[in-house]
């Protein structure tokens, strides 16, 4: 859809600045208002619709891995039950429906995560470090 594309302002100016402020957080939740308060004490026009929109485009393009969001604001997961939690929030998102690509299988929101990607992510996050999800291409 044309309205989910960033025009040349989202792309050039509040893109890298809102890809900073979420990486920066460093555990905060930031709201899409505290976001656009700070682009805007910067002298950039923004408000919290922009920030929204570029913060989905962000999240759909994995820009930044684990990027979730709650009632509390955008943070980034860094513990399993937190990856867990979004994975289900997008998958109840996008209709309930999602493919499961280390199994091969079809999920549905009601279905917990595998024990055996929970124990992945702990060992991911035990190591330090990023966390990067990969989809096998079929």
């Amino acid at each position: 859809m044309a309205s989910d594309r960033l025009n040349d302002y989202e792309r050039g100016v509040l893109l890298p600045l809102v890809v900073g402020f979420l990486r920066d957080a460093r555990g905060r939740k930031l709201t899409s208002y505290m976001i656009a308060e700070a682009i805007r004490k910067q002298g950039h026009a923004c408000d919290s619709m922009r920030v929204r929109k570029v913060v989905n485009h962000i999240r759909c393009n994995s820009i930044i891995p684990c990027l979730a969001a709650s009632g509390n604001g955008y943070f980034v997961a860094s513990n399993a039950d937190e990856i867990t939690e979004t994975i289900n929030s997008d998958m109840n998102n996008a209709g309930g429906k999602s493919w499961c690509a280390l199994f091969s299988k079809k999920k549905n929101y009601y279905d917990s995560p595998p024990q055996r990607c929970a124990e992945m992510f702990e060992k991911a996050l035990a190591i330090g470090g990023d966390v990067v999800l990969v989809l096998k291409e079929q």
